[in-house]
């Protein structure tokens, strides 16, 4: 006796072709050696409707070494906290530049502290990761 099973994953990201296309110029946008532009990207709507998935597909097909791509999930549990999704995304870059070593991260905190001064300690508060980074 055996259960068959429908299985969604393998089908991949169905009925998002336009949204896909932009996201992949946004991203080529900001890549471009001349003319970078710095942007961000929020997706939104109801729950269920395929908005983690299009991100992750956008991941997966983008080249590694070219910027970063992170993201933050503003949940409704979560609610009370603002910018928490925002706040996710800086934490998940803190952690990438971690892993790049100390030489970075002493450029980071001297760029920061430079521009920041003493607003430093504030954005340690918010961003917890930033504390590993300066």
């Amino acid at each position: 006796w055996t259960v068959n099973k429908l299985r969604f994953n393998s089908v991949g990201l169905l009925g998002r072709d336009n949204e896909l296309k932009s996201l992949h110029a946004c991203w080529e946008r900001m890549m471009q050696p001349e003319q970078q532009t710095k942007e961000v990207v929020m997706i939104s709507g109801y729950s269920g409707t395929g908005k983690t998935t299009l991100a992750f597909d956008l991941k997966k097909n983008i080249k590694k070494g070219r910027g970063a791509f992170v993201t933050g999930k503003f949940n409704q549990y979560n609610s009370g906290e603002p910018l928490s999704a925002i706040l996710q995304a800086f934490g998940e870059i803190c952690r990438m530049i971690v892993k790049k070593g100390a030489t970075v991260c002493k450029e980071i905190e001297d760029v920061l502290r430079a521009e920041l001064q003493s607003e430093v300690y504030l954005l340690t508060q918010l961003v917890p990761d930033l504390k590993e980074v300066i």
